[in-house]
């Protein structure tokens, strides 16, 4: 659980790039602890969609981001902030 509403628990990794993320995300479908830090999560060329499948999130901060052209499919969030998020384009399923 957030020990604090408006901030994630430490310890936390922060992920400067989108490339970062992308690259967590080949690796792994679990992603805990991270403050996501650029100003926005779209696709990388060349791909039209950003599609997220299967991952599990935990305690990861998409605050003040704005989402664009994110596709999740069959995730699950737990102690996320979406504090500020700015979502256009996207789909969730499941």
């Amino acid at each position: 659980m957030l020990t604090d509403f408006f901030k994630l628990n430490e310890p936390y990794q922060t992920f400067k790039t989108e490339k970062e993320l992308a690259d967590h995300l080949k690796r792994s479908k679990d992603l805990r602890n991270v403050l996501y830090e650029p100003p926005i999560l779209q696709p990388l060329p060349p791909y039209a969609k950003f599609k997220i499948i299967d991952t599990y999130f935990n305690n990861v901060s998409f605050s003040k981001t704005k989402l664009d052209k994110v596709v999740f499919i069959n995730c699950s969030f737990e102690y996320c902030l979406f504090i500020g998020t700015e979502i256009e384009n996207c789909e969730f399923h499941k």
